[in-house]
């Protein structure tokens, strides 16, 4: 009857239970297919290619004297700084775009924000010692003041977040960042596998590559997370524009 209105097999639109709304339903499922493949492919050369780059960084530091690879003036340390920066200037981006996200993204940019200042203490430190602290603090009670002025909103924001693949991503590279690259990077380890209690010039190059290239792959993942939370928000934003159906 017309007028009537069933839910297609897709799941994304309504449609007039006449004899064409399964072809309707067939068309747009494979119309669905191939965007959905399509964002995929995207989606996978893009992360292929930042990967790409994060291995070019890793060797470029490779190839330097050995008394210059991986310290606090290496490629590795300045591409953590920036891959950081560009996180945040794409949440401030976010945070402009998506109005009904900003308490969420707010506290994000905030947290990513003291993570960069602290990446600056070797700079920071010329100061004085421990210097990056009270910037930080400054960053981080801003950020918790004007937050939690939304708390309800963020409450929201965090539910629906967690739903998300960026959370899980984001996750794991908070987890690579300040566990395993601690870890992995930690002197005992690296004592064990040069069997000594003193290590080279070389050996402690070699310790630092383990542990700054496995931060600057935490900073990578931070970015595909971000990505991948903007696919996410650009999708739900067309999916209820096109939520219109006439009765």
């Amino acid at each position: 009857m017309q007028g009537q209105f069933i839910i297609c097999p897709c799941n994304n639109h309504y449609c007039c239970s006449k004899g064409k709304s399964q072809i309707y339903c067939d068309m747009e499922n494979k119309n669905l297919f191939s965007k959905v493949m399509t964002s995929v492919i995207f989606r996978i050369i893009g992360y292929g290619c930042l990967i790409l780059l994060t291995n070019y960084i890793i060797l470029k530091d490779a190839g330097v004297a050995v008394q210059d690879k991986f310290g606090e003036y290496s490629f590795v340390e300045s591409a953590q700084s920036i891959y950081l920066l560009l996180s945040i200037f794409f949440i401030t981006f976010l945070y402009y775009k998506f109005k009904d996200f900003k308490p969420l993204l707010l506290l994000v940019g905030g947290f990513l924000l003291v993570i960069f200042i602290r990446e600056q203490d070797f700079f920071l430190d010329k100061i004085y010692h421990g210097a990056w602290l009270p910037f930080a603090m400054i960053v981080t009670i801003l950020t918790l003041y004007f937050v939690f002025k939304k708390w309800n909103r963020l409450k929201d924001n965090i539910l629906e977040y967690v739903k998300t693949p960026s959370f899980g991503i984001i996750i794991c590279s908070l987890m690579e960042i300040f566990i395993f690259s601690r870890l992995f990077g930690n002197k005992n380890v690296w004592y064990s596998f040069f069997n000594t209690e003193t290590f080279t010039p070389l050996q402690h190059a070699v310790k630092n590559a383990a542990e700054e290239g496995s931060e600057l792959f935490g900073y990578t993942l931070i970015l595909i997370s971000l990505f991948e939370f903007a696919h996410y928000l650009i999708t739900k934003n067309k999916q209820i524009a096109g939520k219109k159906v006439v009765l």
